[in-house]
């Protein structure tokens, strides 16, 4: 009958009697898994005349259970508001078989039928003898619920014509008491069906019995038919992920709630706006308390799972919400941010394949604009090992291994490389017209440089400084190698190319020397160069 029943010790019973009320604020209660718990008003307890003998709805108390010298039993079934027990189950933590069936609610049948079914199995088996009293607490008799409605309402909701002796045939056969009065329909509820509030109800029930078989496919009146297609915005972003799955990335799923103690763990500002978090009312557990504000933890977490059941390499990718709050107008709705987010773990990944995934992103979607990597300062990243990206100026993200203090934190030897990018300021510069230029018919010129200059100093700040100071006629400059010795102390050299071209003209070896010296001179001048 899926009807939570209990039994007392009726010995356990002080005045030998049964009471249900709420609880005392402070009131306190063992079950029968030996739990304490210290009770509120919004819980309901069942008691004896002195004291509480169980949580209603829930479990009984250790102070009246069965035992092996129990003689007299008490048997009590009873109804309770599906809401009261789901709110007590939650609050203390306490689920149990009885709770999980009143929180979806029991009916009224089953508390005289579901008893009469135990009394009458101890019975049958000869486990006891039936006392002759029994006791109903009902204050007044119950009243079966009726549903007034019409037959168009019935076929409106279906879709199809149901004959009038069909519809009263099958409700008939599922206990409903059927009155037909012209094109009304009046049902009257069995007691075990108070899952029944409306005819949209009777519909489903009428529907099942006659086969949805019968159902005929139709477009709504006020329907017409589209194109479809997916948008432009869509397009990118399926092109985007297409991309990554070519980089060998598998799509990630997390879940958007989150524990507000993995933020700290991997050491967010408390100021940051990581830490504005969007806190759940009613949440399943701390574990999902509060919503998502970077993709970060869950992605790194997801690939520390991995490792620890020795699935040594992967690359994981997300392309989902953040959520953060507004604390100064609670009223509005929390702002919502479109992120990407991958990790790469194994052997042969690094900080310059996570960069080369990067770039390859990019390239694919930013051809022709300014980009740049900077160092980047974040805690829970590598402090040698990490970038900020740089768009037309904007930083849009972040990219590096993992802090190796978090990763030992969370219990993993091997290294993890993290990348989370603003996806919505990324979209920004997305270079919407590829612009070709044709090649030049005139020669190029190539000359390689090597300069000394001190540890501290980076690629990016050499780059700037030879862009800016290398003319019109600069087309590329990279970098091929980087030495250190002892030579050199406490500094290394760094090797590059650079090519000049024109689309005009030949250009003349006295504007290419012209322009290195240039370059040297303001290398010198601004971060300490010396020529090689």
């Amino acid at each position: 009958y899926g009807r939570p029943m209990h039994a007392f010790d009726l010995a356990d019973l002080s005045g030998a009697e049964i009471n249900v009320r709420r609880a005392k604020d402070g009131e306190k209660i063992i079950t029968l898994d030996e739990k304490e718990f210290s009770l509120t008003s919004e819980n309901l307890v069942i008691c004896d005349k002195d004291k509480p003998v169980a949580l209603a709805g829930v479990m009984g108390g250790l102070n009246s259970e069965i035992k092996e010298t129990t003689k007299d039993v008490v048997f009590e079934s009873a109804r309770f508001k599906r809401d009261n027990i789901r709110k007590t189950a939650r609050k203390l933590g306490q689920k149990s078989d009885s709770s999980s069936r009143f929180e979806k609610g029991v009916d009224f049948y089953s508390v005289e039928t579901g008893m009469a079914r135990a009394l009458n199995l101890i019975e049958k088996t000869g486990s006891g003898e039936i006392a002759s009293d029994g006791y109903d607490l009902i204050e007044k008799p119950i009243e079966k619920h009726v549903i007034k409605t019409t037959f168009s309402k019935i076929n409106a909701v279906l879709g199809i014509e149901v004959d009038k002796n069909t519809v009263k045939e099958i409700l008939e056969r599922l206990f409903f008491t059927v009155n037909i009065s012209g094109e009304e329909l009046i049902c009257e509820v069995p007691l075990f069906r108070e899952d029944m509030e409306s005819y949209p109800d009777i519909a489903e029930e009428i529907i099942r019995e006659y086969g949805y078989s019968h159902i005929v496919p139709t477009l709504l009146k006020t329907s017409s038919i589209t194109s479809g297609g997916l948008s432009d915005e869509q397009k990118k972003i399926e092109k985007l992920k297409g991309l990554l799955v070519g980089f060998g990335f598998n799509e990630a799923i997390t879940y958007s709630f989150v524990s507000e103690k993995e933020y700290d763990l991997f050491g967010f500002d408390k100021d940051s706006a990581e830490h504005k978090f969007i806190k759940i009312m009613n949440p399943l557990g701390e574990d999902m308390a509060v919503m998502r504000t970077s993709l970060i933890p869950s992605l790194v977490r997801a690939a520390c799972f991995n490792i620890n059941r020795k699935n040594y390499s992967g690359r994981l990718f997300e392309l989902a919400k953040i959520y953060n709050s507004d604390e100064d107008t609670l009223t509005k709705l929390p702002k919502e941010t479109e992120m990407l987010t991958f990790v790469q773990f194994g052997e042969d990944e690094d900080f310059f394949t996570l960069k080369g995934t990067v770039e390859g992103i990019l390239d694919e979607f930013c051809f022709g604009k300014e980009t740049e990597f900077v160092m980047c300062d974040l805690p829970f990243m590598h402090p040698t090992r990490s970038a900020f990206v740089i768009v037309e100026g904007e930083k849009v993200g972040c990219l590096g291994e993992v802090n190796p203090i978090l990763m030992e934190k969370l219990d993993v030897a091997k290294p993890v490389y993290v990348c989370e990018i603003n996806y919505e300021s990324l979209s920004r510069h997305f270079a919407d017209r590829i612009t070709v230029k044709p090649i030049s018919k005139y020669p190029i010129v190539e000359r390689d440089l090597a300069i000394t200059v001190s540890e501290d100093v980076l690629w990016g700040d050499v780059v700037k400084v030879v862009k800016n100071s290398a003319g019109e006629f600069l087309n590329s400059v990279k970098l091929f190698d980087i030495y250190r010795s002892a030579v050199l102390g406490d500094k290394k050299s760094m090797a590059f190319n650079m090519v000049f071209v024109s689309y005009e003209r030949t250009l003349t070896v006295e504007e290419i020397d012209a322009a290195i010296k240039n370059v040297l001179k303001n290398l010198k001048d601004k971060l300490g160069a010396e020529l090689r």
